[in-house]
């Protein structure tokens, strides 16, 4: 079972040359990947070849595989496996102890744009930054100096005082614990040109999402929940602090939004039936 992206050519095939059967879960395939130089698009190509099966989470990429020479046959659209585990805020300790809202997933330069309107909006709540890549924390920190905010960083086990507005959650795997206590996450890789990150794990944990205007990877996911008012994509960084600034002054809307959110979650959590039995006709 091959997750997503995941298409190492070799490792394909040798588990093909094996017999192995091979199928692709959460199957996708991004517009970028139909646009590449011929000799890459060449590989891919006959990697996906390998495959038994592709089984995608939307439709959008049924029809990018079908671009890329994939026989229909062997494509089955069974929806996204991430909404598949409704996720609780209870399960997770609060990590900060203060009211918060969280920028999660963040690349270059989209810490210095969020920073600088936490210091434009003079906010009363604290501001978390969580990296994507927690290993470009010093140079995050480096980043952001000329702003002359309080900084704090969790790899150094800072203090968040009084005086801190920015704290620095440069760690792994304490993602949706930082999520679950947020009073607003906002989605980084959607202001910049990674084409958004998964909007669906605050959306799980009933909180109200802002994302940005790039969205390739999660333009699907947030038509749905759109559907039900339980997230907002916003055009630029201006737009950005304009929304940030209604949300926080509107508690019971930010509530709204995240209990609709939470419940298409709950209407779609049945996908994952779908996969197990196309699976077990394998096993």
């Amino acid at each position: 079972l091959i997750a997503e992206t995941e298409l190492w050519p070799e490792t394909l095939y040798q588990a093909r040359k094996k017999n192995i059967p091979l199928v692709q879960i959460n199957a996708r395939l991004s517009a970028k990947s139909l646009h590449t130089p011929a000799w890459i698009k060449s590989i891919l190509q006959q990697t996906l070849g390998y495959f038994d099966r592709h089984l995608t989470r939307h439709s959008q990429d049924q029809k990018n595989l079908q671009s890329m020479g994939v026989d229909n046959n062997r494509i089955i659209n069974c929806g996204n496996l991430k909404f598949a585990h409704p996720l609780s805020a209870q399960s997770h300790d609060n990590l900060i102890g203060r009211p918060y809202i969280l920028f999660a997933s963040t690349h270059e330069p989209e810490e210095q744009l969020f920073a600088g309107l936490v210091k434009q909006l003079s906010l009363d709540q604290l501001a978390v930054i969580a990296p994507r890549h927690p290993a470009r924390a010093e140079q995050i920190r480096r980043a952001l100096t000329p702003l002359k905010l309080a900084l704090s960083q969790r790899s150094h086990n800072d203090a968040i005082t009084d005086q801190t507005r920015l704290y620095l959650a440069d760690t792994l795997g304490e993602l949706k614990a930082l999520i679950a206590h947020a009073e607003l996450v906002i989605m980084g890789g959607s202001f910049n040109n990674t084409g958004g990150h998964n909007v669906l794990e605050p959306a799980s944990l009933a909180k109200p999402v802002i994302t940005g205007p790039s969205d390739d990877n999660i333009r699907q996911d947030i038509a749905l929940l759109s559907e039900q008012d339980g997230i907002i994509q916003v055009n630029d960084i201006h737009a950005l602090g304009e929304t940030i600034k209604q949300l926080l002054q509107q508690p019971p809307k930010r509530r709204q939004m995240g209990d609709n959110a939470r419940l298409v979650m709950e209407q779609q959590a049945h996908v994952l039936d779908k996969y197990v039995k196309i699976i077990e006709s394998y096993l």
